[in-house]
């Protein structure tokens, strides 16, 4: 199965799909990824596991970013500020690609930037 991700107001939606380029960042929300937006499908608060392959159980949005920036500074320790990429969408404004490239520069450390306007 491969993934397509569909961008809908900044945020990016993961869904299904049968396409053969694989992980897509951007592209015209079609109808289906706009269902994937109705408030059934949503999750409303944050899921962690306390252990490796546990089940998933609900938490505090403190807990999940603590738990987030736990990650990525061990991440960061373990294998350097290299090890974080971001990729970012043509069809974004130039706001948020700024944006992502400065998180990813001035808060991870990296300078792999990547974006689909190259391809």
């Amino acid at each position: 199965m491969q993934w397509r991700a569909a961008a809908v107001n900044t945020r990016i939606l993961v869904r299904a799909a049968r396409t053969i380029g694989g992980l897509h960042s951007c592209g015209q929300p079609s109808q289906e990824a706009l269902d994937l937006a109705k408030p059934y499908v949503r999750l409303t608060q944050p899921l962690v596991r306390d252990t490796k392959g546990g089940e998933l159980r609900p938490a505090t949005w403190e807990e999940a970013l603590d738990r987030t920036v736990a990650g990525f500074r061990a991440a960061k320790a373990a294998h350097g500020p290299t090890t974080f990429g971001t990729f970012s969408c043509s069809k974004a404004t130039n706001e948020v690609n700024f944006a992502a490239q400065k998180f990813s520069r001035a808060v991870l450390g990296s300078n792999n930037i990547d974006s689909c306007n190259r391809t």
